[in-house]
């Protein structure tokens, strides 16, 4: 643990109520950085939080949402299904999205966080966990990876960008 994580608490995927005894990418939440965080102000990670940390941020709402200092945790993968599932834009700024939908993004983002772990993560390329097993998450994937191919909702295509020097997947049509 550095110097500086052990003065800030950091938001991880356990303080929004997931108990992973490593994060997703494979780090401890101790090692995954030293962001400030919502915990440090005593705030929850919800809709309100994220809508407050948003404001004045001319940033896409999907490099502000994988931004290590206002959550921990968030990478790539899981930020294009979270803002997929919760209908929002990648591109879209993150000081214009409305409270209500950092509400539901809030809420897709632990709803899918906890789902990936039970399937133990998502396995690219030839990433094994430190107990060997693959992950089975990207077998359930909406638009991550899935360029060109249809929607598994309306059927419109996938659309990939560049965004943050990420890959971003998402559904012209489902994301607005």
């Amino acid at each position: 643990m550095t110097a500086a994580s052990d003065s800030a608490p950091m938001m991880t995927v356990s303080s929004i109520g997931i108990e992973p005894s490593r994060l997703l990418d494979g780090t401890s939440a101790a090692a995954s950085g030293t962001a400030a965080t919502a915990a440090a102000s005593g705030a929850a990670f919800d809709g309100a939080y994220l809508w407050k940390k948003s404001r004045g941020r001319s940033v896409a709402v999907k490099t502000f949402l994988m931004d290590q200092k206002i959550v921990v945790g968030v990478g790539n993968i899981y930020a294009a299904e979270a803002l997929f599932a919760a209908g929002i834009h990648p591109r879209r700024v993150a000081g214009s999205v409305a409270s209500a939908r950092y509400e539901r993004l809030a809420g897709e983002v632990k709803r899918i966080l906890t789902h990936a772990i039970a399937r133990g993560g998502t396995t690219l390329r030839d990433f094994i966990s430190p107990d060997g097993a693959p992950g089975y998450f990207e077998q359930e994937l909406y638009v991550y990876g899935r360029a060109g191919e249809p929607c598994k909702v309306c059927a419109t295509p996938i659309r990939v960008v560049v965004l943050g020097q990420r890959s971003t997947f998402y559904c012209p049509r489902c994301q607005r």
